[in-house]
């Protein structure tokens, strides 16, 4: 199980990997998830061992330090392993896409599948969010709803991967495209190619020669345009050379779950 990290991102929430592919079997979602925490609990439990091995009271270190209204030196070592047992406990909320919300996603596609999955780890992620920046209004705590608000559109940007991803699967290249173009001479006045024929809005048009080959292309929009601007102007004037090929898109999107 090997998944190479594609880039990484530094957020308020932490450091967030991307990964070149998706864990396709839950049990691997878990896995990864977990390894960030455990590190966190290795780092906070070789701590504890060194100050055992040195007799250290981490209690009298860490009243001394609050005492003297500081972090002392010799108070470091037990604020680290505090820091990294907050670290796990935070990470393991289950608020998707943290590591805890990873998990629960995991748990629940194991029944139901990774879109329903995604679907209801995000509206509880979501919720968890909505009482983050609560508290945080309340109690002027602006890091926590900074955090709060970003997760929540990390959590709602996930989702939609996850049902692009789901929606896309086992769709190939060519079946994709459009293959049937709407067609233009390129010696029409853009008012008549308006009218030849009536043409989708929201089409981009192929513009061919008198040999029938295609030399370039030319937006609908950008026909109504300049009709009503210059309706005299021709389509070889404002095509473009390059021909744009227009995917599906709209047509996959209406099946994608709200």
């Amino acid at each position: 199980m090997i998944f190479r990290q594609k880039t990484s991102y530094l957020l308020p929430i932490g450091g967030v990997a991307r990964l070149r592919g998706l864990p396709q079997k839950p049990i691997q979602e878990v896995v990864i998830a977990l390894m960030g925490p455990a590190v966190n609990v290795i780092i906070a439990l070789i701590l504890w061992i060194v100050l055992m091995i040195f007799k250290v009271d981490i209690i009298s270190q860490l009243t001394l330090s609050a005492e003297n209204g500081g972090i002392q030196w010799s108070s470091l070592v037990p604020y680290l392993i505090i820091t990294n047992v907050l670290l796990v406990l935070f990470n393991m909320i289950p608020c998707f896409p943290m590591d805890g919300g990873r998990v629960f996603r995991a748990l629940l596609s194991m029944k139901w599948g990774k879109l329903t999955a995604t679907k209801w780890a995000t509206r509880l992620s979501q919720l968890i969010c909505i009482l983050f920046i609560l508290v945080g209004s309340y109690y002027s705590y602006w890091n926590l709803v900074i955090i709060g608000v970003v997760i929540f559109l990390m959590g709602a940007m996930e989702y939609r991967h996850v049902a692009y991803d789901e929606v896309l699967k086992g769709i190939t290249v060519g079946e994709s495209c459009i293959k049937n173009f709407n067609s233009v001479p390129e010696y029409f006045d853009v008012s008549s190619a308006l009218n030849f024929p009536p043409q989708d809005a929201t089409e981009n048009l192929l513009v061919v020669n008198l040999s029938g080959d295609v030399s370039g292309s030319v937006p609908f929009k950008k026909l109504e345009q300049t009709a009503r601007q210059e309706p005299n102007t021709r389509v070889n004037q404002i095509k473009t050379l390059s021909c744009i090929m227009c995917m599906k898109m709209p047509c996959l999107l209406k099946f994608i779950p709200r």
